[in-house]
């Protein structure tokens, strides 16, 4: 019996192994085919970022997410107050609202490594965002019932 299920293991293994290996080969030529077209693309999508960067230069974005008590305060006491130049991005769960090209703006969030939570002011410089979080600032700003402290940051951006 012992023996049995020893050859049935076997078995299994092979041709698991077969068919592993035939799927492999079918799909390898596809993915060295398909290779050229996707590094382009990525290059593409590289200078258009790039590109983006650099017409974006000298531009503030304030990021602000969905949470409730933040995003009232938000919308109520800053938005309105803020300078016609900077420029307003909603994270929506992971995706950011904006009047700017989703993909740009996604890729700009995406690549921050910002210690703080949000909201945050990004400042675009010579091609370069450059991030700071607010959460802080935001929070002694909501719990003191005076906004004038953060747009007077923001606005000076």
């Amino acid at each position: 019996m012992r023996v049995l299920k020893t050859i049935t293991d076997f078995c299994s293994v092979v041709i698991i192994l077969v068919l592993g290996t035939t799927l492999l080969l079918l799909i390898l030529p596809l993915y060295l085919i398909l290779l050229p077209f996707i590094k382009r693309n990525e290059r593409k999508f590289e200078a258009a970022y790039c590109n983006f960067l650099n017409t974006q230069n000298e531009n503030t974005f304030f990021v602000y997410t969905s949470k409730k008590k933040t995003k009232k305060f938000v919308e109520d006491a800053l938005l309105p107050n803020f300078r016609k130049e900077i420029k307003v991005v909603f994270l929506d769960g992971e995706t950011p609202r904006s009047d700017l090209e989703t993909r740009f703006v996604s890729r700009l969030l995406n690549d921050q490594k910002v210690v703080g939570g949000f909201p945050w002011l990004i400042k675009i410089s010579s091609g370069r965002p450059v991030v700071n979080s607010l959460n802080n600032t935001v929070y002694n700003a909501m719990r003191d019932g005076n906004p004038q402290a953060i747009l007077s940051l923001i606005n000076s951006q």
